[in-house]
């Protein structure tokens, strides 16, 4: 199935939306962290059932991080005239592959 690939301006649309979700997201997940939003319990048991799910909102915060610095490196290839160049064998990255991975460095047959 054959992939019309975007302009440079549309990718670097799509890319610029996901980078500022993820940038929403990771505000949001460090105002979550550090309780901006709410005044912690001084009891024990009550603090615990507040802090639960801080490991969970430190996975989202990392992710986050990893997806927004794969975004930064695809936006810096674009400057380049490098994004849809595969970083092994050099060869086109498929269209199909960077609409699904927009941040995507390999082709499908290098990943």
């Amino acid at each position: 199935m054959s992939h019309q690939p975007l302009s440079s301006d549309a990718v670097r649309a799509r890319l610029v939306a996901r980078r500022d979700e993820l940038r929403q997201r990771l505000s949001r997940v460090s105002t979550d962290l550090h309780h901006d939003n709410v005044q912690l319990s001084t009891d024990f048991a009550d603090r615990a059932s507040e802090t639960g799910n801080e490991p969970v909102l430190e996975r989202i915060g990392q992710s986050a991080q990893e997806e927004l610095s794969q975004i930064d490196a695809a936006l810096h290839r674009l400057d380049l005239g490098q994004y849809r160049r595969c970083s092994v064998c050099h060869g086109q990255i498929e269209s199909a592959r960077l609409e699904a991975v927009p941040y995507a460095v390999t082709c499908r047959r290098c990943a």
